[in-house]
């Protein structure tokens, strides 16, 4: 059911010009951290695709991938490059065609960039602050975090009309396409655990060497024990 109702669901994307795309992942609950929720808007509908419900999640998600890549179909995120590196880790996805409405609000000096900010100035709408630390890979999803959810990308699309006229006026479209053909190159890079990164923890440099020793030897410990129990190290 779930493959029948991705396979519309790509189908009926593949016919847009202009999509609106944001992710939610689990970094603040998991050390191994996925991608818990994609949400994509229309111009008149909002969807969300659950990951960790999909029976055979790489092949279902598989059936995004050619929108993604598909230089016809302009791929609207807000703050791009985070989304874009999860999407390549989690889902192998490859992009062409994005536009990032964070990187066109700093390029039109904007003050306030943060999509909340954003929102708020120019729609009137007030986001919800504290889903930013949801954990969204438990299930089910309460009723907040899906309206959340759903308007992360429900004004994306008018708020890029917004800007390119912005951009427009003052001649600037061609740099701010240039930025965005940047973002599609992102590379995911592993999480790289560095036994020595010890010293950055705070006044770790005022200790004398036995109690650096002990600290060099908690610190490896606490990323081994974060590794079994899938936390984020500083909840160990």
């Amino acid at each position: 059911a779930h493959h029948a109702a991705v396979e519309k669901l790509a189908r009926d994307l593949a016919a847009q010009l202009l999509i609106a795309v944001d992710t939610e992942a689990d970094s603040l609950f998991s050390y191994f951290e996925k991608v818990c929720l994609v949400q994509i808007s229309t111009r008149a509908v909002d969807y969300l695709v659950d990951p960790l419900a999909l029976e055979d999640k790489t092949s279902t998600m598989a059936l995004l991938a050619p929108l993604f890549v598909d230089a016809g179909i302009e791929k609207v995120f807000h703050a791009a490059e985070y989304d874009i590196f999860c999407l390549k880790r989690d889902f192998r996805f490859q992009f062409a065609n994005i536009y990032d409405t964070m990187i066109a609000a700093r390029i039109l000096g904007w003050k306030n960039v943060g999509l909340g900010n954003v929102l708020q100035e120019k729609f009137g709408v007030a986001l919800n602050k504290k889903m930013q630390r949801a954990d969204w890979g438990a299930r089910p999803l309460t009723d907040e975090q899906i309206s959340y959810a759903r308007e992360d990308t429900h004004y994306l699309l008018a708020l890029r009309d917004l800007q390119i006229d912005e951009l427009e006026k003052a001649g600037r479209v061609e740099e701010a396409r240039e930025e965005f053909a940047r973002l599609a190159m992102v590379e995911p890079t592993p999480r790289k655990f560095d036994p020595d990164a010890y010293w950055n923890v705070d006044d770790a440099r005022k200790l004398d060497p036995a109690c650096l020793g002990v600290l060099r030897e908690l610190y490896r410990f606490r990323d081994t024990q974060a590794r079994k129990e899938d936390k984020p190290p500083f909840k160990i």
